[in-house]
């Protein structure tokens, strides 16, 4: 799921972001360079199943929850103020990728669910959203 989500990032919220990668491609910046302004990633948050419906065989709905994150970044912005005025640039591009859209995986389509900043020094500012939708386990 998460890749067809990267997948869809990559083809309608481009070139608004600059890159979009799974959270494998963030832990490995970690140890390394930083991530250039208006890098995307898509981290799994959250997986929760409901009961098996079903007296013989088995269906179960699974409710999902992810995160994009976004790195913002203005070099000489020392107040941070052009940094916030991006929020809504990246907010508005994201949304209009992933509200109201399913993927071949989902029961349901791609909901809003939060969103949130964080500094994190040397004059980036993460600006994360978090998204919900479900999917089915049948067997």
């Amino acid at each position: 799921m998460i890749g067809a989500v990267i997948a869809r990032l990559e083809a309608e919220a481009m070139p608004t972001l600059t890159s979009v990668d799974g959270a494998e491609k963030l832990a490995s910046l970690a140890a390394g360079t930083a991530p250039p302004h208006g890098a995307a990633f898509v981290i799994p948050v959250e997986e929760t199943g409901s009961r098996n419906r079903l007296s013989t065989g088995f269906a179960q709905r699974v409710e999902v929850e992810f995160a994009v994150a976004v790195v913002l970044r203005r070099a000489g912005d020392a107040r941070g103020g052009e940094r916030v005025s991006l929020v809504d640039t990246y907010r508005d591009a994201i949304e209009k990728a992933l509200a109201g859209w399913s993927h071949d995986e989902a029961a349901e389509p791609c909901e809003f669910a939060g969103s949130s900043t964080s500094t994190a020094g040397n004059g980036v500012l993460w600006y994360v959203q978090t998204w919900r939708t479900t999917r089915e386990i049948r067997t």
